[in-house]
């Protein structure tokens, strides 16, 4: 039961962060960008990396911190910043996300007339970002795993 817990907890959050990522997404589009496809996708790419690597650098600077204070008696922020890492990762929500956005698109690509004009534009601008996702992902893995000289 516990675990069916957990997994429902980290599902809730993986939805909020999503949902998160996709009010950004719209600022950028609507907002940043000005409902323009090429500026939107440009601005969600940099957000992708921008993520993936955020990601990364939380879990190096975490592990430091708690390697550094291992030896003593987990306070509020240890335990605040053990419950952060521990938890679901914005990576994760960016996976769900993407995942709802080619269903999405591809409902449009049938049927074109099932959403606005300008919501298939926005559409249009973070379809793609699922494969950047994935290679941007696949790439940060693979060149830790280079500098660290593992295989």
């Amino acid at each position: 039961m516990r675990l069916i817990r957990k997994k429902v907890t980290y599902f809730i959050w993986a939805i909020i962060y999503a949902l998160g990522h996709w009010t950004l997404s719209q600022n950028i589009f609507w907002g940043v960008a000005n409902q323009n496809v090429m500026v939107a996708t440009f601005w969600n790419a940099g957000f992708i990396v921008f993520f993936v690597l955020l990601e990364k650098a939380e879990i190096a600077i975490a592990r430091k911190i708690k390697a550094k204070y291992a030896d003593r008696e987990p306070g509020l922020l240890m335990r605040l910043l053990d419950s952060y890492i521990s938890g679901v990762s914005f990576k994760s929500a960016l996976y769900l996300f993407y995942f709802v956005i080619l269903v999405f698109a591809a409902i449009h690509a049938a049927s074109p007339d099932v959403f606005s004009d300008e919501f298939g534009d926005y559409l249009q601008s973070v379809q793609y970002g699922i494969l950047l996702l994935v290679a941007a992902d696949t790439f940060f893995k693979q060149l830790s795993l280079d500098i660290s000289g593992e295989e």
